[in-house]
Parts: C-alpha cells; sequence; structure tokens
C-alpha cells in the first residue's frame, strides 16, 4: 500500500472514529458510506495490483529466456563456423600481400537471424536496465558484423586489411560479450 493509501484509511478511521463519540451526528451514515466506499476501492485496487504485478514478471522472464536463448545459439553458430578464424586468415593472407590488396569475404545470412530481438524491441524495457543496454549492444554489435559478411555487404565486393581486423574487432568484442551476459544472467 502507497503512503497516501495508508493516509486516507488513517482519515477515514479518525472521522468514523469521532462520529461513533459524537452520538447525536446525522451524518454518520454518509461518512460511513464513504468510508466504505474508499476501503472497498483501495482494498479491490491491491488484487489488480498484484496480479497486474505477477504478469510482468512474468513477462520478463518469458522475454529473458528467449532473448539469452537466442544469444547462446548466435554464440554457438560463431564458434562452429569458425568466423572469427576464418577473418584472422584472410587477415593473414592481406598481411602476406601488397599494401592496399583488397579480399572477398560473404557469407549468407537470413533476414531472420535475430527474430526473438527483433520480437521483441518494444518490450525489452520489461528486462532489468543493465541486461537490456547489454543485450541492445551486443546485437547492434552482430548486426555491425552481419551488414559487412553478407551477400552484398562491403567485404562481399571487397575489402582491405584494415576492415577486416575492425570487423573482427567487433565480432569479438560482441562474443565476449554474450558470453557474459549468458554467464551473468539466470532466468
Amino acid at each position: 500500500m502507497s503512503p497516501d493509501e495508508v493516509k486516507i484509511i488513517a482519515d477515514t478511521y479518525e472521522i468514523v472514529k469521532n462520529i461513533s463519540e459524537n452520538k447525536s451526528n446525522g451524518l454518520l451514515p454518509v461518512y460511513s458510506a464513504i468510508g466504505g466506499a474508499i476501503a472497498g476501492a483501495i482494498f479491490t485496487s491491491i488484487p489488480i495490483f498484484i496480479l497486474e504485478r505477477s504478469k510482468q514478471k512474468k513477462l520478463s522472464k518469458s522475454i529473458k529466456a528467449s532473448l539469452l536463448a537466442e544469444i547462446a545459439a548466435l554464440l554457438e553458430i560463431i564458434k562452429r563456423r569458425e568466423y572469427v578464424k576464418k577473418l584472422d586468415e584472410v587477415i593473414n593472407t592481406l598481411n602476406d600481400e601488397l599494401k592496399g590488396a583488397q579480399h572477398k569475404f560473404a557469407v549468407e545470412v537470413p533476414n531472420h537471424y535475430s527474430r526473438v530481438y527483433q520480437n521483441n524491441c518494444s518490450s525489452i524495457g520489461v528486462l532489468e536496465e543493465c541486461l537490456a543496454r547489454d543485450i541492445v549492444v551486443f546485437h547492434n554489435l552482430i548486426d555491425a558484423v552481419v551488414q559487412d559478411i553478407k551477400v552484398g555487404g562491403m567485404m562481399s565486393k571487397g575489402f582491405d586489411i584494415e576492415g577486416f581486423i575492425q570487423t573482427k574487432s567487433i565480432l569479438k568484442e560482441a562474443v565476449i560479450l554474450g558470453n557474459e551476459i549468458i554467464k551473468s544472467s539466470k532466468v
């Protein structure tokens, strides 16, 4: 109960107490009705508040579990397909070539690779502030890499060594952050 609600109840109690002490007051039924209405409103709002809070917690837990599962899946795909290692190989190749040489690198990435995140962007605020921020940063880092490596992206047209180093750095930062999110979050 909020302090305002407690004050209303206390004020109502004082009014009823004063009226009951003064037997000649003809307004007792009016005050009783007002007090009953106030008490009824307060006690009716409590279950609604509790139910709404419970619903919000369930939604938060569900969204959190879904987003963590998607992050774990993305990290597993990055690991199994050895994207960091492949970027290292291209960087090493470009190191051996003349300065300014470019290399093409493209990966077919479906538009729905972050479907859970995209579908829950408007609800991410139900998560703890730090977790929500980290998830948004993770997905933006991953999206930056995807924009570079997808067919039609900058790397598919040809990138120099600095571009590959930068993309690898962003990918590694995303992987580290994703692992931290998974490790520090309990559903």
